[in-house]
């Protein structure tokens, strides 16, 4: 991902099933609306929490156990944290997110 970080005008990102672990290279991505990091192996969602644009966000089969500095993003719209090891999204629930989990 560390080639991303010099594109800080990304408004879409897809990393699903790949060996992406850090997402630390996307902090500068103020732009950035939609990112699915599905089927990968990211376990710290903590990078993203200065990302004020990003609207959806997907997560599924994932390590990710700690979603709570999501809880930053006010305009966060839609999280899948399906078959990951999250646990607790009380910190997130809000009118206007949708959180899918399983």
């Amino acid at each position: 991902m560390a080639p991303l970080a010099a594109l800080a005008n990304l408004t879409y990102i897809d990393v699903a099933g790949t060996h992406v672990t850090n997402l630390e290279p996307l902090v500068t991505m103020t732009k950035l609306g939609h990112l699915i990091g599905s089927n990968t192996r990211i376990s710290d969602v903590s990078p993203l929490a200065g990302l004020i644009s990003l609207t959806n966000l997907y997560f599924d089969h994932t390590q990710i156990k700690d979603v709570s500095p999501l809880a930053a993003i006010k305009s966060l719209e839609d999280l899948s944290v399906s078959l990951s090891i999250a646990t607790d999204v009380r910190k997130l629930v809000r009118p206007g997110l949708r959180v899918t989990m399983s």
